[in-house]
């Protein structure tokens, strides 16, 4: 398992954490989402990263990590959606746009 790395502000640590396809269907939540798209008309809370530098992490991270579905948990700071709060907390699963909180 790979250690703890930084990356613009966030500190994302690979986790051990496996779940089924069933499991995962129920866990994956947009609330608390990280993407760097502006979700317009959507009531949920999410965070905000910019394009470049998102993708930036997704390469970083690599296809296969996506593939094999590895739970991160990213802490830091980003800019929310509602501007309340910006502190990212959380584990995190990456996908081709960004990364879907896991509600665990």
């Amino acid at each position: 398992m790979a250690d703890s790395f930084d990356y613009k502000g966030l500190t994302l640590t690979p986790t051990d954490l496996v779940f089924t396809d069933q499991e995962l269907q129920k866990l994956l939540t947009f609330e608390g989402a990280i993407t760097h798209e502006r979700l317009k008309g959507y009531k949920f809370h999410y965070f905000l990263m910019g394009q470049y530098d998102l993708e930036g992490l997704l390469a970083k991270i690599g296809g296969a990590e996506r593939q094999a579905r590895r739970i991160y948990h990213i802490t830091g700071q980003l800019v929310s959606s509602n501007l309340s709060d910006m502190t990212v907390d959380g584990y995190y699963m990456p996908t081709n746009w960004g990364f879907m909180r896991v509600d665990k």
